[in-house]
């Protein structure tokens, strides 16, 4: 999560502004590319290692 909220900061708003929507879908995209990765790894830690799985 600190890894998203450094690329969605609020220091972003600006080129976000002169992109407009097109930007907000690449953002989109992004995350769901980077989160679903790290919750598929997270499960998978867990099963294996229930004591101390996990990312």
């Amino acid at each position: 999560m600190i890894t998203l909220a450094f690329i969605m900061s609020i220091r972003n708003l600006p080129m976000l502004a002169e992109t407009g929507w097109q930007q907000v879908f690449y953002m989109v995209v992004a995350a769901i590319i980077f989160l679903i990765p790290t919750a598929l790894l997270s499960a998978e830690l867990s099963t294996g290692w229930p004591t101390s799985g996990g990312v």
